[in-house]
C-alpha cells in the first residue's frame, strides 16, 4: 500500500480522494453482500432449499425468527447472557 503525506496535499485533493474512498467503500461492500448472498445460497442449497423459498415463508409468516431468547430463572437476561437493567 502506497504512503500518502496528507499533510502536502490540498483541499482538493483531498476532497477528491475521499470520493474515491466513499466509492471504493461502496463496492468492497456490495462486493462483501454478493460473497455473503452466495455462501448463503450454497449452504442452504446443500440442505435441499432455495434461499429465496426461504426467505418468501419468512417474509409471509409461514415461517418465524425469534431473536434471543429470555430464561425463565431470570427474566432480564438473555440466551446470550446480556444482563437488561431496568431503572425502577
Amino acid at each position: 500500500m502506497a504512503d500518502i503525506d496528507f499533510d502536502t496535499m490540498t483541499r482538493a485533493e483531498l476532497t477528491e480522494l475521499r470520493g474515491q474512498l466513499d466509492k471504493a467503500i461502496t463496492a468492497a461492500g456490495d462486493r462483501d453482500r454478493r460473497a455473503a448472498l452466495a455462501a448463503a445460497e450454497s449452504a442452504v442449497r446443500q440442505h435441499g432449499f432455495s434461499l429465496a423459498d426461504l426467505m418468501s415463508q419468512i417474509a409471509g409468516g409461514e415461517l418465524e425468527f425469534r431473536g434471543l431468547i429470555k430464561l425463565p430463572r431470570n427474566c432480564l437476561s438473555s440466551r446470550r447472557g446480556d444482563a437488561r437493567a431496568h431503572p425502577r
